[in-house]
């Protein structure tokens, strides 16, 4: 019963969880397959999104009520892929699924820092939280088809970023070629003369505001660092007019030396 169906460990090696069940529940496309149909940097973006569920998850499954820190979690994505996670790709995935991730600031051992979580379970991926779901998130950790979802539905997202580039070359180059239909899917492939790699940089979505009260602690320790460098460079003036005066002390004394011996 188990013939043609890949080990979890297996799957892992291959590409991590997701690829594992995504392989079982479409096997007529490989996960090189349907990557090639990505620009390169848009399939790394698709392979660090997939870690870092696979991250996110398992820290949830651990215990339901564990705070993921986005330093944490880039940490956790670089030890999967062996690849960093830099903060604009980060942004970059909030860009393209908005509401894959529910982002807040938490106050952690006296520091600020950004946490994450995964939105409820009936949430739309495609839509920015809503305003009580960002101050919340959701505890639990997805099951492994929910990520195999989640994976398509970020794959998806990508290729419709690509669809209208596609398009246009197609129409401007080739005017008399045929239109494709709307309903073809992301499986299917893109005219061979359209170069992948030529589709525009994905943009960076925007952080959560800082909550007020952290912005106020940081702009009380500016005023606070502005004002003693204020004072150090009076100090250093006064150090300055103190040795002025004392220099001025002695060559007056000195004169004075000079004349009486004369």
């Amino acid at each position: 019963g188990g013939e043609g169906r890949p080990s979890l460990r297996a799957a892992a090696a291959a590409g991590g969880l997701q690829a594992g069940v995504m392989s079982r529940k479409v096997p007529e496309y490989s996960e090189i397959e349907l990557v090639s149909l990505l620009p390169m940097r848009y399939a790394r973006l698709l392979e660090q999104f997939a870690a870092l569920d696979t991250a996110l998850s398992f820290a949830k499954s651990r215990r339901h009520t564990e705070v993921c820190t986005l330093h944490a979690a880039q940490v956790a994505v670089q030890d999967i892929t062996r690849k960093d996670l830099p903060a604009s790709a980060f942004r970059q995935m909030m860009a393209v699924l908005p509401g894959a991730f529910i982002l807040r600031w938490l106050s952690l051992a006296g520091r600020w820092q950004i946490v994450l979580s995964f939105p409820s379970p009936d949430a739309d991926l495609a839509a920015r939280p809503a305003e009580g779901e960002e101050e919340v998130g959701h505890a639990g950790s997805p099951a492994p088809s929910k990520l195999s979802e989640r994976k398509v539905l970020f794959r998806r997202a990508l290729m419709e970023r690509i669809r209208p580039v596609h398009d246009a070359f197609v129409s401007e180059a080739f005017p008399a070629a045929p239109k494709r239909p709307a309903s073809m899917g992301p499986s299917d492939n893109w005219d061979s003369r359209f170069i992948l790699d030529e589709c525009p940089a994905i943009e960076e979505a925007e952080f959560p505001e800082r909550p007020p009260e952290l912005a106020l602690r940081l702009e009380a320790e500016r005023d606070a660092s502005e004002a003693a460098q204020v004072e150090l460079r009076r100090a250093g003036e006064g150090r300055s007019l103190a040795v002025q005066k004392a220099l001025s002390l002695s060559a007056a004394s000195s004169t004075a030396g000079g004349g009486g011996a004369g």
